[in-house]
């Protein structure tokens, strides 16, 4: 077990360098903003690491103590220097510490429960859901087995095609602690991550601390998160990279240019999120936009061609090995779309397609553990379908020939619904803030 605690040094020392180099040019560290950039380096080295290893079949535990000593070493000699120069440098101004109301600090300590509640699950209940067992620990073992990630007769196709960071990150937990104790604790990590992640954006986008302690709040009781939090699936690993995304493209959109430190991380962290989960190309989609077009009326076409060729660069960097590895046997980087096979995506794509999978998505949140209250939901759903000349259970738009209904069993943290948050998201949307962006003065960077 004490050897699993090799990527958490490393981790810690990647979060303290980046912090003091912020001390090192004249600035107030951010801890929270260094913890991001720092899990973003860890995630970085977990996925090269673990394709590197496995050219050579050398995916072994004595392997991966040395490239988590190796780690370990370099990060000292920068902390080392990043401290020397931040040593003949004048203090930089200090914060005013924040002092916290009695519902502040209740909020907070609220956060603090709910998050130590879900890692104390973590680490004493071992993985035991369906999609764990079947599929994300299903694929650990046999790379483990066979040193390497590469693909492997299975009937289980997704062990092989889908992105695989989260369970390259439990593989070296497992593989260096002799067992699945600390497998849960990749998406706990995500969660906590995610919960200080949020709190950054909500900062860049010029909330006070109020602001900032109810976006964490919000984060850290979605049922769903709470539920997850405490597994070995990867949705909470995606979100994470996702926020670190969001985060690091704030200021590119707010001010134009800024350092490619910064424009690296970005890079990295949606490479990291396309190397979690194939959802991440949907998501993902719409900020990457927003960044090109702004990007391309603040710099101009050469500077945005480059920062394209970073992001491609880096995407393929990460992401080019399972890439690589689809292609080889289904032909396509995402894996197989052909009929028969597991398919993920709406065989249809029209507007009366897009607003069926909007309204059975919302209505999905409202499940009860009432079967009459849950019948009626169902009823207004097809009753919506018939105005749009669907039917609600259409296999081409339905996973799996399924027929849609409302689960009762609202603690399964695979259909777990989150009411209360949609519903704050909907009241929220009245408010005018789409100028905050604009307004809001940054005071992270590398």
């Amino acid at each position: 077990m004490l050897l699993a605690a090799l990527p958490l040094v490393f981790f810690g020392i990647a979060w303290a360098t980046l912090a003091l180099r912020r001390q090192a040019r004249g600035q107030a560290p951010d801890w929270r903003g260094a913890f991001l950039a720092a899990s973003i380096a860890w995630g970085i080295v977990v996925a090269l690491g673990t394709e590197l290893l496995s050219i050579g079949q050398i995916l072994t535990r004595g392997w991966l103590v040395a490239l988590w000593s190796t780690g370990i070493l370099a990060g000292l000699l920068c902390m080392a220097w990043q401290w020397r120069q931040a040593r003949g440098r004048p203090a930089p101004p200090a914060r005013q510490p924040v002092r916290l109301p009695r519902l502040g600090l209740a909020l907070l300590s609220g956060i603090a429960l709910i998050a130590a509640a879900v890692a104390l699950i973590a680490l004493v209940s071992p993985p035991n859901n369906w999609d764990s067992m079947t599929y994300h620990l299903g694929r650990v073992v046999h790379w483990i087995q066979n040193r390497s990630v590469v693909f492997f007769p299975t009937h289980i196709l997704r062990q092989n095609q889908q992105p695989p960071w989260s369970e390259y990150a439990v593989m070296h937990f497992m593989l260096l602690g002799g067992g699945d104790r600390l497998a849960n604790l990749v998406q706990w990590f995500a969660m906590a991550g995610s919960v200080l992640g949020v709190s950054l954006i909500a900062r860049e986008l010029g909330a006070d601390w109020r602001g900032q302690l109810l976006a964490a709040v919000f984060a850290v009781s979605l049922p769903m998160g709470v539920l997850q939090g405490a597994s070995t699936q990867n949705d909470y690993v995606l979100a994470f990279w996702l926020v670190c995304f969001v985060f690091f493209l704030l200021p590119f959109v707010r001010r134009g240019p800024v350092s490619q430190a910064m424009l690296l991380a970005m890079s990295a962290s949606l490479a990291l999120a396309l190397l979690t989960k194939a959802t991440a190309y949907v998501y993902a989609f719409p900020f990457a936009a927003v960044f090109g077009w702004v990007q391309l009326r603040a710099v101009g076409g050469r500077a945005w061609l480059s920062a394209a060729v970073v992001m491609v660069v880096v995407v393929l960097l990460v992401n080019g090995g399972h890439y690589w590895r689809n292609i080889s046997l289904f032909g396509l980087p995402l894996g197989p779309t052909a009929e028969g096979i597991e398919r993920y995506t709406n065989e249809v794509r029209t507007v009366p397609v897009f607003a069926s999978n909007v309204i059975r998505n919302a209505a999905i949140q409202f499940g009860t553990p009432s079967a009459r209250v849950n019948r009626w939901g169902v009823r207004a759903v097809e009753l919506a379908h018939r105005v749009l000349r669907l039917d609600a259970s259409d296999p081409r738009t339905t996973w799996g020939g399924h027929t849609f209904k409302l689960r009762k069993e609202i603690t399964h943290e695979d259909i777990a619904g989150n009411p209360l948050h949609l519903l704050l998201i909907l009241v929220m949307q009245r408010g005018n803030n789409r100028q905050a962006i604009f307004r809001a003065e940054a005071d992270y960077s590398f």
